[in-house]
């Protein structure tokens, strides 16, 4: 039955992905962006004549993975003096200056400024990175260094015990005759602190990079203790084609991430682990409004993000190899949703092979096993006002990728656990400061796959949650938000009974 609701589930995703208008919600960590963006270069013009006093120019701005495609345009008419060298104050008082929205709350992420004569393309273009006066940022050298973070406190309680306090990926069993359960957490593990750098050009190639982390102990997640755990640590070279990158990255498959408070995402399944790894991107665009994008990469066959589920995997020789491929279309148009829209419509494939043994030398044991897996994702909106985004997966020894809730392989045979999955989120926009995200996630793990152990958390067969939520941000600097959740977590064990439960979470967040 389960693998029924599992199927249907998935099944209303893709029909989702079909059915609804274009684009993309986006996540919980929005983009900042300091009142006035200063933004200096020099300009040549392709046929090595002076500049004229007045040149008109285009600007596009650029975010953290958009593709190749400009979040924003404007064509203007700006000062030139007789070396090249311009100035431009970019604000959102003024009518030629960014809008409104390209100033929402929260962490920052990497962003460019591509000034441009019309119609001469490559040889009179200049990259930019943002820059202001009042901003923590520095030059060394050639590169361009911004620091940015975020200190959240996270007040939670749930009426069912969670694995964790402040990481409710799942719920521990009930017992026969067990007491009251609920349980209240007051943290701020997940602030975070990063900076991020541009450099020069390399070719035709424009680089930069990021590193960033919260402060989970890395060496177990779920431990109530304060660590550092790096979220980002990655070099980029990348033009309007290409991009290479090599470092720490989120996973290539199923990347998308629903819009929920905690640092665990509620558990959803799957994809946004954290890996070592090296990735190439090709873009190629089908006129003004959409767009293929080819990614691939090899990673490491092992989260850094370590819990007590996958401490005895290790990897056999190989890495993982990730491929996704994502259809856009639609004209990128950040309205109301901040700076994560490429384009308004967006539906991707992806997939994942690999392998995982376990050894023990007392009685010499080892077992290896293949890992794979296959993902559906989809984004859309109306206008920016309302839409959703989902996923849909299935596979075997994926704990390592957050799926099979977080089991890879079984805690006696060692074997692959398979496991099908996914999630939905609808949100709606009543300000550009003040939306609302609702959604559900579903990860069933096939029974046959895992062995009932008596008063453990091992041989989890079914997690699910149902989540809303309101996020406002007061100032761009400056939020509130309140999630409501119900949990539930069932294991293969029959004395380990199923658990669930509603959860309340409150979260105040001030960012730089």
């Amino acid at each position: 039955m389960r693998v029924f609701l599992a199927r249907v589930f998935i099944l209303s995703v893709c029909i989702l992905a079909v059915s609804a208008a274009p684009a993309r919600g986006q996540s919980p960590t929005l983009i900042s962006l300091p009142p006035f963006v200063r933004v200096t270069g020099s300009f040549h013009p392709a046929d090595g004549q002076p500049p004229a006093p007045v040149e008109t120019m285009t600007l596009s701005i650029y975010g953290e993975a958009t593709g190749g495609v400009p979040l924003w345009q404007e064509t203007q008419k700006v000062a030139v003096n007789p070396d090249g060298r311009f100035t431009l104050l970019l604000g959102s008082t003024r009518p030629e200056g960014l809008p409104p929205e390209l100033f929402a709350s929260g962490e920052p992420r990497w962003l460019a400024i591509r000034v441009e004569r019309p119609g001469e393309g490559e040889p009179g273009r200049v990259l930019l990175p943002v820059a202001t006066k009042q901003d923590l940022s520095w030059t060394k050298g050639d590169f361009k260094i911004q620091v940015f973070g975020a200190i959240r406190l996270d007040v939670m309680y749930n009426t069912a015990r969670v694995q964790g306090p402040g990481l409710p990926a799942f719920l521990t069993p009930k017992f026969v005759g067990s007491f009251t359960e609920s349980t209240i957490a007051i943290n701020a593990r997940n602030s975070s602190v990063g900076v991020a750098f541009t450099g020069p050009d390399i070719g035709t190639f424009h680089s930069g990079g990021r590193l960033s982390a919260v402060f989970f102990d890395n060496t177990n997640v779920f431990a109530d203790r304060n660590g550092f755990l790096l979220t980002a640590a990655y070099g980029e070279l990348f033009n309007e084609k290409w991009r290479f990158a090599a470092g720490l990255q989120l996973d290539i498959l199923a990347p998308l991430l629903p819009t929920v408070l905690t640092f665990s995402a509620d558990g959803a399944p799957i994809g946004d682990s954290i890996k070592g790894q090296l990735r190439v991107e090709r873009y190629l665009k089908f006129g003004s409004e959409s767009q293929v994008t080819l990614q691939g990469g090899i990673s490491e066959p092992l989260n850094s993000a370590s819990s007590p589920d996958i401490n005895l995997d290790e990897d056999n020789g190989w890495p993982n190899v990730e491929g996704r491929v994502v259809f856009s279309a639609g004209k990128p148009a950040p309205i109301g949703i901040g700076l994560l829209t490429p384009r308004p419509f967006e539906v991707a494939f992806s997939g994942v092979v690999g392998q995982l043994r376990r050894t023990s030398l007392e009685p010499g044991r080892r077992v290896v096993s293949d890992v794979c897996g296959v993902a559906v994702d989809t984004q859309g909106n109306f206008n920016g006002v309302v839409g959703f985004k989902g996923e849909a997966y299935t596979g075997q020894g994926l704990g390592q990728m957050t799926g099979g809730i977080l089991q890879s392989l079984d805690a006696v045979t060692w074997k692959a656990i398979r496991s099908t999955g996914g999630w939905v989120e609808g949100f709606v926009y009543l300000k550009p400061n003040l939306h609302s995200h609702t959604g559900m996630f579903i990860d069933d793990v096939n029974d046959d796959d895992v062995t009932a152990i008596p008063k453990s958390l091992f041989g989890r067969t079914y997690n699910s949650a149902i989540w809303s939520n309101v996020l406002w941000d007061v100032t761009k600097n400056y939020r509130i938000a309140f999630e409501a959740t119900h949990r539930r977590t069932e294991y293969k064990e029959p004395t380990n009974l199923p658990n669930h439960g509603f959860g309340f979470h409150t979260q105040f967040a001030w960012t730089f």
